[in-house]
């Protein structure tokens, strides 16, 4: 059975620490993660999407309440992430409009590897 999104990234976070801002998390992406083989083969990458799903899921055990993407605001990936990459992050979250505004920063390897602003709202899958 081939794990979805979700599962394999919720298989890479490692760390979540809540901070007066809103927290600091861990991802960590091992080689034999089934998105690798199509993403891309003789070069894997970590997609842009875990990143934002690695946020997510932090937010939530956070809150502790079950969100829902509803906006990205703005995503910047600005270093590649291979298998066995380490990804620290800290997201800033602010309650807005019903939802959560939510911006975090991404490194790999004491550089900068992603800005994101993102939009969840409270929901069941």
């Amino acid at each position: 059975m081939e794990l979805t999104l979700r599962e394999q990234v919720a298989a890479s976070l490692k760390a979540v620490e809540p901070t007066p801002q809103g927290l600091q998390g861990l991802l960590v992406f091992a080689a034999d993660l089934p998105v690798f083989a199509g993403h891309f083969p003789g070069a894997p990458l970590v997609p842009g999407v875990f990143l934002i799903e690695g946020v997510r899921l932090a937010v939530e055990r956070v809150l502790g309440v079950e969100l829902l993407l509803d906006v990205v605001v703005d995503a910047r990936f600005t270093a590649p992430i291979g298998p066995e990459g380490r990804v620290a992050f800290d997201a800033s979250i602010t309650e807005e409009d019903g939802g959560w505004s939510v911006r975090a920063h991404c490194e790999h390897m004491e550089t900068s590897a992603a800005k994101l602003r993102l939009c969840f709202r409270a929901g069941a899958r």
